[in-house]
Order: structure tokens, then C-alpha cells, then sequence
């Protein structure tokens, strides 16, 4: 199955099982949002997304903060790259470092 759509299943669902609990007076929407926020903090810095293109490939605690405040659509789109970098089918960034040989140089 497509990652997309199953980042966006996974993530709905999350969601829903989150607001049963809500339903039902136990604060859980909030836990879940802090929770998958500081894993893709984490996950995010363990796989350098920063390296790779697309709209979440950015610094990791940028990751984290778009998760925090767009969950709804940033975590599925966290999750999508994810599985493309673990899959090795990422398109990564060039890399536009200059050391200090070709800085001296020009």
C-alpha cells in the first residue's frame, strides 16, 4: 500500500482513538499530539532529514514544530518521508557546502 495513505489512515485513526477518550472525559488529544511530536523530534534527528527534499525535510526541531502545530497534516507527512527514507526511495538535497580549500581559493 501507498505510505501516503497509510500515513494519513494511521494517523486518523490515531486521532479517533484519541477522541473516543476525549468523548468520554479523559484528556487525550493533547498526550498524543506532545507524544508524537517528541518521537518525530527524535526519529527526525536519528535520520538527519534535514538531508533529504520535500516539506518536512527540514531541521529536526523545525519537524517538531510543524508536527506540534499542524498534526493533523504535518505527522502524515512526516510519516510519508520517513518510510521513503527508510525504503532508500528519498530524493536527498544537493549538497551545497564549501569547505575552506574552495573558500581560500577564490
Amino acid at each position: 500500500m501507498n505510505p501516503n495513505v497509510l500515513a494519513v489512515l494511521g494517523t486518523l485513526g490515531l486521532g479517533a482513538f484519541a477522541a473516543l477518550f476525549e468523548a468520554n472525559g479523559v484528556p487525550a488529544l493533547l498526550p498524543v499530539v506532545l507524544l508524537s511530536t517528541v518521537w518525530a523530534y527524535r526519529d527526525a534527528d536519528r535520520l538527519e532529514v534535514e538531508r533529504y527534499e520535500g516539506w518536512m525535510g527540514r531541521p529536526s526541531i523545525q519537524v517538531a514544530i510543524r508536527v506540534f502545530l499542524l498534526w493533523i497534516v504535518a505527522f502524515p507527512a512526516y510519516l510519508a518521508l520517513r518510510q521513503r527514507i527508510v525504503r532508500g526511495q528519498a530524493e536527498r538535497r544537493p549538497n551545497l557546502s564549501i569547505s575552506g580549500a574552495a573558500l581560500h581559493r577564490l
